[in-house]
């Protein structure tokens, strides 16, 4: 199955600090995307389930490897993300190798905001 990239759509890559199995990235927010006409209006949100499809793809640049979602543990928002008000966010994802299968933990910041809490797991 083909998944519609996100990247130069959604968010723009802007750096990525990779150790190991952790990375951090630093991606810009883009308010054009279509995405914003229906949430919405005037006042664009960021959806969650963009959020997590971004963990997933910066999961992907970590692994090296195509990555597919098999489950979430955990999805928590605690802040509402907006390209104007926050134009730049870190995502930090840390992947754990378990088989096929990637135990993922990540968070999506702009200093003291988090918007998104992850935990799942992905497969190959």
């Amino acid at each position: 199955m083909s998944v519609l990239s996100l990247e130069n759509r959604y968010y723009r890559l802007v750096s990525s600090r990779v150790e190991g199995d952790s990375g951090v990235f630093r991606v810009e927010l883009l308010p054009q995307c279509t995405v914003y006409q229906g949430h919405f209006p005037g006042r664009p949100v960021c959806p969650g389930v963009c959020h997590i499809e971004l963990v997933r793809q910066c999961s992907e640049i970590l692994s090296g490897q195509r990555l597919r979602l098999q489950a979430v543990s955990l999805a928590r928002f605690p802040s509402m993300a907006s390209p104007l008000v926050c134009p730049e966010v870190e995502v930090a994802v840390s992947l754990r190798p378990e088989g096929p299968v990637r135990s993922v933990s990540a968070t999506i910041r702009a200093g003291e905001l988090t918007f998104l809490e992850f935990k799942g797991e992905m497969s190959l």
